[in-house]
């Protein structure tokens, strides 16, 4: 797989704003735990957020599909799917199933990217950054997921 001549490197502008984006997911998770806000006011402002999230970094792959000389059409297809499950679980409706779904999504776009940018000149820092973000996404996920089953 090959990058077309761009060299992607994680500056401070954007790591700064990567870990700004994931204050929302930690703050849902430390007022369910601690403050004892009820699940079923935080979750949906929760819910809505991971897929608004999703949703942009979803786009970015969109937007990366396009510097690919390999497979683009794969790359489109699953910067589609993303956004698509999430707002259709939300329109479903059901609560527990959207949060586990959006925990897997994250998952499984960390798991497609670093597959993706295996061969291309991808930063260490990026890829550090990506798993340390996922993590913490996927943890926050699973404490509003814990707390709505109690």
């Amino acid at each position: 797989m090959v990058l077309n001549s761009m060299n992607i490197s994680v500056r401070k502008v954007g790591k700064l704003l990567s870990y700004l984006g994931l204050v929302p997911f930690l703050m849902a998770a430390v007022v369910v735990l601690i403050f004892n806000i009820p699940v079923s006011v935080v979750a949906p402002v929760f819910i809505i957020y991971s897929a608004l999230i999703l949703s942009f970094m979803s786009g970015a792959l969109w937007g990366m599909s396009f510097i690919f000389d390999e497979r683009k059409d794969c790359i489109q297809l699953v910067s589609v799917m993303y956004p698509l499950i999430a707002w259709g679980l939300i329109l479903w409706g059901n609560m527990l199933l959207t949060l586990v779904c959006l925990s897997l999504s994250y998952i499984h776009l960390w798991w497609f990217e670093k597959r993706l940018f295996a061969h291309a000149q991808i930063g260490v820092q990026y890829q550090q950054m990506r798993l340390l973000l996922t993590t913490l996404v996927v943890l926050s996920h699973l404490a509003v997921i814990f707390y709505s089953l109690l």
